[in-house]
């Protein structure tokens, strides 16, 4: 129902009429003879309303489906199959992946209605597709949701034959491309071609390289001297203070002035100390005469892990606190974290080699009863993990954990409509609207989870995290159905799960399926139980029977979360699905998500 132009960018534009569902027909030859993906740029343009991405008041668009085929020299027609997409933004709850996944219900939509930008999306092909010269590629793009006009008004499309087509593959500039094509270039036009070839040519290689380094020499400079930071300093005149009436800071006690200091009880006989100020609180703090900062580390490295301190109350050393199972042990530790120059990674060496740390969780009856909170260390220490660890380990068991160090917070996968539901929304406020992220962000560390105080992240909640309302170093362990419905079914876990199960199935040197269960209990770490291995056994034969009769099922499962599906030859999605649910039983066994 809509027409297209061809503008000398070479985008796209659509011609009234505007209808209120489209499909875009498209089709041409291209000179590559291997292509690996397309590129889709939603653009703007200031005929628009608003200046936005369609021509609809909204201003924003819907992309429910693209669909790739190949129309060959001798009349036939393949349709091709899509991996993955990627885009630089996507909408809460539209992701891009959502385009190719079948399902017109769904789609990719990039909050064009507020966002007027424009956008980029990556689709990349399951395999790379063999052209011949008089081979027609045809594409469709489909605007077939519930929302009415929500179409691209303009866009440009490119295709690739990059081994790993990705958003940074931009390829060439379609001004300078106009450029090149202009019998009588311009001034600037000329400028561009310039840049362009000094950017290529080998003879300037040299030069580029060198000219590199001495821009990433200068950003480095530039960004150090531009560093702000918030610095806490003396007044020259210092402010007179009060004793405040039953604490309230508006009822100052006039007749009672006090003055900067610490306790004459905490100070040192040293002749040269300095005035009463915050410079000598720090010093104080790590004096060797004041073991008390030592002794309060140090127990809250033993509290990681062993799950108790040597005193029990680490938020408490004061008289109201518990007394030290092993003072001796305590004042050693903290004396020998001071000699070693405040060396934290020393003190987690001398405590995960030791023998007490090394000594087996097992208990007989009759030493739980004498011991039951183990307080004279009489066995290895046994405790949950924390929500983030246990998220972290199935990563890691997957292959899917991004282990880099640093950056901003990301945002994982989260139900829908999680934040809506306990704050008011802002459109002006970016905090109010959570926006999954995409690509590696999803499989951080959940020490780089993003949260939000008033909305807590669900996973890490359930398995006990601090709520962050205030600070808490001593955490509470509860066991709950919740923890375990959260294991089975979270979206974090089921990709985990699909994922162990191909690596298992691609890595495991045997091929029996004996075999690739103990490789699997082995991803985690567990001791291949032989009962236990007999029981994975049996339950494995019976998924497959039931996957076998339900393949839809087995296809929801190999689909869970955004990382693509690794090829696996020779394993039917049957059983593929069934490695994926026991991978899933053995990520919510006592044994996984338990240290000891």
């Amino acid at each position: 129902g809509a027409e297209l132009e061809r503008l000398e960018d070479q985008s796209l534009r659509t011609v009234a009429p505007d209808p209120n569902q489209t499909r875009y027909h498209l089709s041409g030859t291209t000179p590559l003879g291997m292509m690996t993906g397309v590129r889709l740029e939603a653009l703007t343009d200031p005929t628009f309303t608003n200046g936005s991405l369609s021509r609809g008041v909204n201003g924003n668009f819907v992309l429910t489906d693209v669909v790739a085929k190949v129309r060959r020299a001798t009349g036939d027609i393949e349709t091709l199959e899509w991996a993955s997409a990627e885009a630089d933004y996507s909408q809460a709850n539209y992701p891009v992946s959502q385009a190719i996944d079948d399902n017109r219900q769904s789609g990719w939509a990039v909050d064009g209605h507020e966002k007027r930008e424009n956008r980029l999306a990556v689709f990349r092909f399951k395999h790379p597709v063999m052209l011949e010269p008089d081979d027609e590629f045809v594409l469709e793009l489909g605007f077939e949701s519930q929302f009415v006009k929500h179409n691209i008004a303009r866009f440009r499309l490119s295709v690739t034959s990059d081994d790993q087509p990705g958003l940074e593959n931009q390829g060439p500039d379609p001004a300078l491309v106009m450029a090149l094509r202009s019998e009588s270039p311009t001034a600037a036009e000329s400028t561009l071609i310039d840049q362009a070839f000094r950017a290529a040519t080998p003879m300037l290689a040299a030069q580029r390289e060198q000219l590199g380094m001495l821009e990433t020499r200068l950003t480095e400079v530039t960004n150090r001297s531009q560093v702000s930071v918030m610095v806490m300093s003396e007044m020259p005149t210092g402010r007179p203070t009060f004793v405040l009436q039953r604490g309230q800071y508006d009822q100052a006690d006039p007749n009672r002035p006090v003055s900067g200091a610490i306790p004459e009880v905490f100070r040192s006989d040293e002749e040269d100390r300095p005035v009463a100020n915050r410079l000598e609180f720090a010093r104080w703090l790590v004096r060797r005469d004041n073991p008390l900062t030592a002794r309060v580390v140090v127990n809250r490295e033993w509290q990681a892990f062993f799950g108790r301190g040597l005193v029990a109350s680490v938020e408490d050393f004061g008289s109201q606190g518990s007394l030290p199972t092993h003072p001796q042990l305590l004042d050693w530790l903290a004396a020998e974290l001071m000699e070693s120059g405040w060396d934290l990674q020393h003190i987690q060496r001398l405590i995960v080699s030791s023998a007490t740390y090394q000594q087996t969780s097992r208990v007989s009856d009759a030493g739980l009863a004498a011991d039951p909170e183990n307080l004279w260390l009489t066995r290895g220490p046994r405790f949950r993990l924390s929500g983030a660890a246990i998220r972290d380990q199935a990563l890691a068991a997957a292959g899917l954990l991004v282990r880099r160090i640093g950056g901003p917070s990301v945002k994982p996968y989260q139900p829908p409509g999680l934040w809506s539901e306990v704050s008011v929304q802002d459109r002006n406020r970016s905090t109010d609207f959570y926006t999954q992220d995409q690509g590696a962000d999803l499989y951080r560390r959940g020490l780089y989870t993003f949260w939000k105080r008033s909305v807590a992240p669900p996973q890490l909640l359930t398995f006990d995290s601090a709520a962050r309302e205030s600070c808490v170093v001593r955490l509470t362990r509860t066991n709950t159905p919740l923890q375990a419905l959260t294991l089975l079914n979270d979206v974090t876990m089921l990709e985990a799960a699909r994922k162990m199960a191909e690596r298992t199935c691609l890595e495991s040197e045997d091929h029996e399926t004996s075999a690739r269960i103990r490789y699997l209990m082995a991803t985690v770490g567990m001791a291949v139980d032989d009962d236990l291995h007999a029981l994975l056994l049996r339950a494995w034969a019976g998924y497959v029977n039931h996957f076998a009769a339900d393949p839809d099922s087995a296809q929801m499962l190999l689909s869970q979360g955004e990382s693509a599906p690794s090829q696996v030859a020779g394993v039917p999605p049957e059983e593929l699905a069934a490695y994926a649910v026991l991978a899933q039983l053995i990520l919510n066994m006592d044994a996984v998500v338990t240290k000891e």
